[in-house]
């Protein structure tokens, strides 16, 4: 699917003014293509300031349009950014993985359309039970704010991490001593229109608090014995080429997103980089196919 969508030109225009992007992802498909399979758990934290309620006026962003703005720059890098993750969760899940997604309550992160079109392939594959969503607080795991959180996973063990309805967290605030946290300002501008800005403290919740950390090594082994998507693989397993040769454009929409063009291009250029000649027309190089160059093969 991934060297497929390399023929799309639209793939070659570059989403991010930063290398480190494709850099991450490589290390990251690195780390899972070398962990111990059917017994591992990924968390994707995905970035959520483009998803927030505080962000709205800039990404324009909403339930019913989570793609956001797409003429303003952050919106791309965090639609590319979104569609990695969920990249990212689509190879967890095929090696058998367990994986979860964190994100503050306010995010519309979860109506994004190629994490949508995740949940449907997990439900497609497996049924109903396929994909775990929990909502909880992180007063209850002592944070300085109620802020409420969501996840999705593909473990039913997500479901541990909910601790209750929030209810008299104010008296215990009193009680406890704990000062009042204000994370956003709200303010009216020159034009008479309201506006909302996030304070120094909004930062400080993005940091797990200690105990939620404790919760998720409590819960790590009931992660790893439960998992759902995961499909028996045919057999014998066809070759990498055969299955390259079946496949089709479906997917391309979330594919061409994920800007995997510089991504590939970044690897294409490695000094110790060897490609098999069988593989040699259909990998671009430079942005052009058939060419195989001085790159040294097996």
């Amino acid at each position: 699917m991934t060297l497929q969508a390399l023929h799309s030109s639209k793939l070659w225009v570059p989403p991010s003014p930063s290398p480190l992007g494709h850099i991450r992802l490589s290390l990251c498909l690195v780390a899972l293509l070398q962990s111990n399979h059917h017994h591992f758990l990924a968390t994707y934290a995905l970035r959520c300031a483009s998803f927030t309620p505080v962000n709205r006026g800039t990404s324009g962003r909403s339930a019913c349009s989570s793609l956001g703005y797409e003429e303003h720059q952050s919106v791309v890098v965090s639609n590319m950014l979104a569609v990695r993750t969920v990249l990212l969760c689509l190879v967890t899940t095929a090696l058998g993985g367990r994986w979860w997604i964190e994100q503050p309550g306010g995010s519309c992160m979860r109506f994004f359309p190629p994490f949508r079109q995740l949940l449907t392939n997990l439900y497609n594959a497996v049924g109903g039970t396929a994909v775990t969503r929990c909502t909880w607080h992180m007063w209850h795991y002592g944070a300085s704010t109620p802020k409420p959180h969501y996840c999705y996973s593909n473990s039913e063990a997500a479901e541990k991490l909910h601790k209750g309805k929030l209810s008299g967290y104010k008296r215990q605030r009193e009680q406890e001593g704990r000062p009042r946290v204000e994370t956003c300002e709200v303010y009216v501008d020159k034009k008479g229109k309201t506006c909302f800005k996030g304070t120094p403290a909004l930062t400080l919740t993005e940091q797990y608090p200690i105990p939620f950390g404790r919760k998720m090594v409590d819960l790590y082994s009931e992660f790893t014995g439960t998992a759902r998507g995961w499909v028996q693989p045919p057999d014998p397993v066809p070759s990498a080429m055969e299955s390259f040769e079946k496949m089709t454009e479906d997917g391309g929409f979330s594919l061409e997103m994920a800007g995997l063009g510089e991504v590939y291009l970044y690897l294409r250029k490695g000094r110790h980089l060897k490609i098999p000649n069988h593989w040699r027309k259909h990998l671009p190089k430079d942005g052009k196919f058939g060419t195989g160059g001085d790159l040294k093969s097996d």
